[in-house]
C-alpha cells in the first residue's frame, strides 16, 4: 500500500507540486525580447517597402514604353457576356449586351443593340454606313462617341445630310468574317454605304486559318488539356499590372520567355513572320483576295457605295518599335518588308 504524503516533483499524479512562479526579471526579459523581434520585423518590412518603391520608381523612369500588345494578349480578361458563338464566324457580339470592360490601358462601357451593333439603336439618317472589320472598328478601347465610325458619321453630318454609323465590328475578325457580317446586316436593316477595315497585321493569317478554326470549334474541348488562369485571376493580374509598372514588365518578360509554349505568343510570331518571309505571304493571299472580291460583289449587288480602310500594324507606323518588336519573337527586323 502506497504511503500517504506528497509525491516527488515531476510525477504524473494529481498531487504533484506546481512549478515555481517565474521571477519578474524573467518576464521583463521575455517582453523585451518580443518587442525586439517586432521591431526587427517592422524594420525588415520598411526596408522591403522602400526597396520596392525605389524599384517601381526606377521602372517608371528608366524602362522603355510597355509593349502593350503582349499584355493585351496575356492579361486582358475575356468578358463572356459581350459575345456569343456563331456557327461560321466563330463568335459575334451578343445582342442587348451592356458591360464595363477593364483592361491594362483603358476602362470603357460597351453596349449593343438588338442587331449586335455597338451603341444605342441607331437613329434615322439619310446615309447609313455599315462599318465592318475587327477590333479597329469595334474599338472597345474608347467610348462610343470616339470610335472612328462615329467620328466619320459626325463629320459627314456636319457637311451634308444626316449620317448614321452602324458599328458592326467584332474583335478578331478577318476579311472573310467581316464580309459575312455585312451580308447578315443587309438582311435585317437598311444600309446605303459600307466601310471594310482590313488590318494588315493579321487579317491575312485569320482568313487563311478560318477553316482550321471552324474545324476546331466543332470538336469537344480536351478533357485533360492545360488549364489557363481563371477569369478572376486574369482580372487580378490585370489590376496589379495597371498599378505597378514593375509588375507589368515582369509579366511581359515572363510571357516572352514562355512564347514557345503560349499559343497567344505563337500567334504574334506567326503574324510577324509574313513580313520577313515572302513565300508565307503569298500562301496567305488567296483567302483574303477571294473575300475582297466577294465584298465588291455584295456592294454592287446591293448598290452600296463602299470603301476599304487599310490599318497598318503599330510597328510599321511607329518605326522606333520595329526592331524591339521583331527581336522579341526571334525575328530579324532588318528583313522586315513593310511594303
Amino acid at each position: 500500500m502506497a504511503e500517504d504524503g506528497p509525491t516527488s516533483v515531476g510525477s504524473g499524479h494529481a498531487g504533484a507540486r506546481a512549478p515555481l512562479p517565474r521571477s519578474p526579471r524573467s518576464a521583463v526579459s521575455d517582453s523585451r525580447s518580443s518587442r525586439s523581434w517586432v521591431g526587427r520585423l517592422l524594420l525588415v518590412g520598411l526596408g522591403l517597402g522602400v526597396g520596392l518603391g525605389l524599384a517601381e520608381g526606377a521602372a517608371r523612369l528608366l524602362l522603355p514604353p510597355l509593349p502593350g500588345f503582349v499584355l493585351d494578349a496575356t492579361l486582358t480578361a475575356y468578358e463572356p457576356r459581350l459575345y456569343q458563338r456563331h456557327p461560321t464566324r466563330i463568335t459575334t457580339l451578343a445582342p442587348g449586351a451592356d458591360v464595363t470592360l477593364q483592361a491594362i490601358e483603358y476602362r470603357t462601357h460597351v453596349r449593343t443593340d438588338r442587331l449586335g451593333l455597338r451603341g444605342a439603336p441607331p437613329p434615322h439618317g439619310d446615309r447609313r454606313i455599315a462599318f465592318v472589320g475587327d477590333s479597329f472598328t469595334l474599338a472597345v478601347q474608347v467610348p462610343e462617341d470616339r470610335t472612328f465610325a462615329e467620328q466619320v458619321a459626325r463629320r459627314l453630318s456636319e457637311r451634308g445630310p444626316p449620317t448614321v454609323a452602324l458599328n458592326a465590328g467584332v474583335d478578331g475578325y478577318g476579311v472573310v468574317q467581316s464580309v459575312d457580317r455585312l451580308e447578315e446586316l443587309l438582311r435585317s436593316t437598311r444600309v446605303t454605304h459600307a466601310v471594310l477595315t482590313v488590318y494588315l497585321g493579321n487579317d491575312l493569317r485569320d482568313d487563311a486559318r478560318l477553316a482550321e478554326k471552324r474545324a476546331a470549334m466543332a470538336q469537344p474541348p480536351p478533357a485533360d488539356g492545360p488549364a489557363g488562369d481563371s477569369l478572376d485571376t486574369m482580372r487580378r493580374k490585370s489590376g496589379w499590372a495597371r498599378t505597378s509598372r514593375l509588375y507589368a514588365w515582369g509579366q511581359v518578360v515572363r510571357a516572352l520567355r514562355a512564347r514557345a509554349d503560349d499559343f497567344r505568343m505563337q500567334e504574334y510570331a506567326d503574324e510577324l513572320s509574313v513580313f520577313t518571309d515572302a513565300s508565307g505571304l503569298t500562301d496567305r493571299l488567296s483567302a483574303t483576295a477571294s473575300a475582297l472580291a466577294r465584298f465588291r460583289a455584295v456592294c454592287a449587288g446591293h448598290r452600296l457605295t463602299c470603301g476599304v480602310a487599310l490599318a497598318p500594324p503599330a510597328w510599321a507606323v511607329h518605326t522606333e518599335r520595329t526592331e524591339a518588336t521583331f527581336s522579341a519573337f526571334g525575328l530579324d527586323a532588318a528583313a522586315a518588308d513593310r511594303a
